[in-house]
């Protein structure tokens, strides 16, 4: 029998690292379903409490309903009730979202993850789309700070605020930047029964002292980040600090690349994705590949992360 996962409950509550699973694509810019499944099954035993697919930095719009259902199924199977799955839902409309949703629950998500339209940009109407959204199930929901897809627009705190007070299913929320880190002890105080999450970033410890207990990670680099959890975990600030200061190199690689550029390249230098493709038409405005300069760059900001990929490592590092 499946473990129940009550993502409500204070005392159950998840800790650790969620991991953003990438989207790969073969030859024909279909999923590859195969690596899909090599990834699910690397980052579950690389120590991750939460899967995560279909987030809209995924590539999910370049998926058909029908691959976007497998990823799910895929991430269920392997995961055997071990470990939650968050599934990520969203559309071009409010009703597709919450379609997707319903969809999720039934195919048997522990969670989603509400993803407003990116043509939404107005702070109003894509509350009104989660709390639509989040009406439409009973599932656990996860909402993002951030919203209006590519334009990166913010929620403000009173918004979220008012959301997961008037839906009792809303308890998950995605922080992402700087202004968000500051933001945390105001959500706990207005909203205690809150998980806050962090998403990758050169910010763990801060966000750690501020209050996250789910830290956020893409596939590519899930062991660095669940060494820095275990250390903070340990009380051990000064070891996670060394930690977060060796992955800087990466971090800033993809910032400037921007894109799944470098998600991809590093997970298939590491042999779990067969292919560095990126979906068509690209979400993204940045390149389909590194460049030479920029592949040695990537060696090199991924040489003081070697003794963290016990399984896996990246060919080609030092």
């Amino acid at each position: 029998m499946p473990k129940a996962f009550d993502l409500t409950d204070q005392n159950t509550k998840l800790k650790g690292v969620a991991t953003l699973l990438k989207t790969p694509f073969d030859n024909d810019s279909r999923l590859d379903e195969y690596s899909y499944r090599r990834q699910v099954r690397h980052v579950i035993d690389a120590g991750t409490v939460l899967l995560v697919p279909g987030m809209l930095g995924c590539e999910t719009y370049c998926l058909s309903p029908a691959e976007r259902e497998k990823c799910l199924e895929i991430s269920l199977e392997e995961a055997k009730g071990r470990i939650a799955v968050c599934a990520a839902v969203g559309g071009v409309g409010v009703n597709e979202v919450s379609n997707a949703a319903q969809r999720a629950a039934k195919i048997g998500a522990d969670m989603i993850a509400i993803i407003p339209p990116p043509w939404v940009l107005r702070e109003s109407e894509a509350a009104q789309c989660l709390m639509t959204v989040a009406e439409s199930v009973q599932l656990p929901v996860m909402v993002h700070t951030i919203y209006g897809g590519p334009s990166n627009k913010v929620f403000g705190v009173d918004t979220l605020g008012s959301l997961v007070q008037s839906h009792p299913n809303i308890r998950y929320l995605k922080v992402e930047g700087p202004h968000w880190v500051r933001q945390l002890r105001t959500m706990q105080t207005e909203v205690g029964s809150i998980l806050l999450g962090m998403m990758a970033g050169p910010n763990f410890v801060m966000s750690y002292r501020a209050g996250c207990t789910l830290f956020m990670t893409a596939a590519d680099v899930v062991e660095p980040v669940i060494a820095i959890f275990e250390a903070l975990r340990s009380d051990d600030e000064i070891l996670a600090e060394q930690i977060e200061r060796k992955m800087l190199g990466v971090i800033y690689l993809k910032s400037y690349i921007g894109g799944e550029c470098t998600n991809k390249e590093i997970l298939k230098r590491r042999g779990i994705f067969s292919y560095s493709n990126l979906g068509k038409p690209s979400f993204f405005d940045a390149p389909d590949s590194l460049s030479t300069d920029e592949e040695e760059q990537l060696l090199k900001a991924l040489a003081p992360l070697m003794q963290y990929f016990n399984k896996c490592p990246p060919n080609g590092v030092a």
